[in-house]
C-alpha cells in the first residue's frame, strides 16, 4: 500500500544556501516517504531534477558533510549514505541496521552510525 499526498518542502540539499524543492513521491505502509528533488539554481534561473533521489526513503541532508542519510522503517530498520553528483544520486553502499544483527545480538546503532560515517568520509568517492 502506498499513499500520494502531494506534500512539498523547501530545504537546502546541496549546501549552497538556497532552499531546494522536495515534492512527495510516495509514502509506503511504514510511513517511509520518498520525494523528487529539484535543485534551485538562481544564477542560471533553472531547476535541476536529481535522478534516483526518489529511491531514498526518509532523506535527511547533513550539511556539515554534504551528505544525505536516511532512516528506513521496515522489518529491520536501516540507514544508508548518499551524495548528489551533478544531477544524480551516488550511493556509498554502506547499510547500518538498527535492532539486532543476524546472530541476535543488539546493535549499538549510534556507534555503528559514527563508524560508518567515518568510512564514508574516508571513501575515495567522497567529496565535500
Amino acid at each position: 500500500m502506498e499513499s500520494h499526498v502531494g506534500a512539498y518542502e523547501f530545504q537546502d540539499y546541496n549546501g549552497d544556501g538556497i532552499k531546494d524543492i522536495l515534492i512527495q513521491n510516495i509514502s509506503d505502509v511504514r510511513s517511509n516517504w520518498t520525494y523528487y528533488l529539484y535543485l534551485m539554481d538562481l544564477k542560471h534561473d533553472r531547476l535541476t531534477k536529481i535522478k534516483n533521489f526518489n529511491q531514498i526513503k526518509n532523506p535527511h541532508y547533513l550539511p556539515e558533510y554534504n551528505l544525505i542519510d536516511n532512516e528506513v522503517m521496515s522489518g529491520r530498520n536501516w540507514t544508508s549514505f548518499y551524495q548528489i553528483r551533478k544531477d544524480t544520486i551516488f550511493d556509498f553502499g554502506y547499510v547500518i541496521y538498527d535492532g539486532e544483527d543476524d546472530n541476535g545480538n543488539t546493535v549499538d546503532f549510534e556507534k555503528e552510525y559514527d563508524k560508518t560515517l567515518s568510512k564514508v568520509l574516508k571513501n575515495k568517492d567522497y567529496s565535500k
